[in-house]
């Protein structure tokens, strides 16, 4: 339980299971056109204070278009137990005041022994094609409903809004429909007082850091076996302008459970040629 607690709350800091994994600057673009990497950054995450899962965010971003891929993998002593490996990437549009518009998303995963995928395409913003592997009703799981897919973004896109609605407002994104082929949920964003960040042991920043507390509402396509509800108390993610004139980027997430506290940390910040930003150490 705890274990898988600690997955759902590694997808909830991306906002998201193919393996050997590549970095996530190496995914091959989706789309023609599609933006080189401007931002490369490089996250631990602790469960207990022990870490078991590190991962790589990729991001392009130009004025009319993003690009956001990611790779992650378990790590340390949980590495043993649990082979946890994911790629995922998504591509769109950006609109003149900063909405993002989705036109593909990708994620495969190895987890438990077994291949799991997804695939989703849009047409002028919309849901237009959707494949999963394994499908719902191998899965244990209800397929979403087609009215349930209106309006919605996956869970890449959706951190990308995120940090566009950062920069350009400072303020955090109250509400997203989320589908991440599989599961629809709505994810709602509460700005928290901005706080000065220590740079600890595990962390590579320290300044001041824009807080997001964040919570979700289920709405359907969630596994019909029913399990013990972890209750989480508190999530905040916290983002910071990391890369001078770039959009804020997260560079911690806090979580506190009924099972335990998770921690995320930003250990590592390059630039699109690869170079570590000022006040990082190699």
């Amino acid at each position: 339980m705890c274990a898988r607690w600690a997955m759902a709350m590694v997808a909830a800091f991306v906002l998201g299971l193919a393996a050997p994994a590549r970095a996530a600057d190496q995914l091959a673009a989706l789309t023609p056109g599609a933006p080189a990497p401007d931002y490369r950054l490089s996250y631990d995450i602790f469960f207990g204070g022990l870490k078991f899962s590190t991962f790589d965010i990729a991001l392009g971003l130009t004025e009319e278009r993003y690009r956001i891929g990611i790779e992650a993998r378990t790590a340390g002593a949980l590495g043993w137990f649990y082979d946890w490996r994911l790629e995922a990437e998504s591509e769109g549009m950006v609109s003149q005041d900063g909405a993002v518009e989705a036109v593909a998303h990708r994620t495969t995963s190895f987890w438990r022994g077994g291949d799991r995928s997804v695939t989703i395409d849009y047409a002028e913003g919309a849901v237009a094609e959707v494949e999963v592997r394994p499908p719902p009703d191998e899965d244990d799981r209800e397929a979403v409903p087609e009215a349930e897919l209106a309006d919605v973004v996956d869970p890449m896109s959706a951190i990308v809004g995120l940090l566009l609605r950062a920069k350009r407002d400072g303020l955090c994104v109250p509400e997203q429909r989320i589908f991440d082929g599989r599961r629809r949920y709505n994810a709602f964003l509460a700005d928290v007082p901005a706080v000065e960040l220590d740079a600890a042991g595990y962390s590579a920043y320290r300044g001041p850091a824009q807080g997001c507390a964040l919570s979700f509402e289920r709405i359907a396509g969630f596994l019909n076996e029913p399990r013990r509800r972890v209750k989480t108390d508190r999530i905040v993610v916290w983002v910071a302008p990391v890369y001078a004139g770039g959009p804020p980027v997260p560079v911690r997430l806090e979580a506190d459970s009924s099972v335990g506290a998770l921690r995320v940390h930003l250990t590592r910040a390059r630039n699109g040629r690869g170079e570590l930003v000022p006040g990082d150490a190699d």
